[in-house]
């Protein structure tokens, strides 16, 4: 048997779905926006000098822990740390003498950081450029 309906009862219907939608989706707050994983510090355009201590700040939401690299003009100048647990945030890095001034130039205004997710090797982030200069070098 077929039913027939009229356009004004389906109108009346589509109407009362759309207004039960409506009201729901007033009801429930939007997701939050997803965090991502970041260098907090140091900030792009800053100035580091060797032989001095540094706190390196990050936030990685979702991530169990991490490791953190150097970069510097492109070439890897290895890692900071290992597996540390990303809810801690920071790591106090005293840039070693020489690590610029050691090839025989004044300052990098190309350093890098790289945080690594150690449970997913295909998640990073790098941070903003930054310098490195020698402890005698403007």
């Amino acid at each position: 048997m077929i039913r027939w309906v009229s356009l004004l009862g389906v109108a009346a219907l589509l109407a009362a779905g759309c207004a039960k939608h409506a009201e729901q989706t007033k009801q429930t707050p939007p997701p939050a926006a997803p965090q991502h994983a970041e260098f907090l510090a140091p900030r792009g355009g800053e100035v580091l000098v060797e032989g001095q201590s540094f706190t390196i700040r990050w936030q990685a939401p979702g991530w169990d822990s991490v490791n953190v690299a150097a970069v510097m003009g492109g070439k890897d100048r290895g890692h900071l740390v290992f597996g540390r647990d990303a809810r801690a945030d920071t790591l106090v890095w005293q840039v070693p003498l020489g690590w610029v001034t050691g090839f025989g130039i004044a300052r990098s205004d190309s350093v890098r950081l790289r945080l690594e997710d150690v449970g997913d090797p295909n998640r990073f982030v790098d941070s903003a450029p930054f310098t490195v200069r020698g402890a005698d070098h403007p």
